[in-house]
């Protein structure tokens, strides 16, 4: 076991912070969806990152997350 997953254990164990922080992480991840919706939509796509939805696109931002089962919801 190597790099960040090493990393990632030492940082539990320690609670240090990590060499990738959790917010570059996030938006490196979120990028990479934003660009999968795009393609399945088979259209560009305008993004709010701020809000993290799509602009003026509801269809889009039903994308985003999977509808939970019951007696799941947030």
């Amino acid at each position: 076991m190597e790099g960040h997953h090493r990393d990632f254990l030492e940082c539990v164990r320690t609670r240090a912070r990590t060499i990738a922080p959790p917010e570059v992480a996030h938006r490196s991840t979120t990028t990479c969806h934003i660009a999968n919706i795009c393609l399945r939509l088979g259209r560009k796509l305008r993004w709010d990152p701020v809000a993290e939805r799509f602009i003026g696109d509801p269809e889009a931002d039903r994308m985003l997350a999977r509808a939970m089962r019951s007696p799941w919801r947030l």
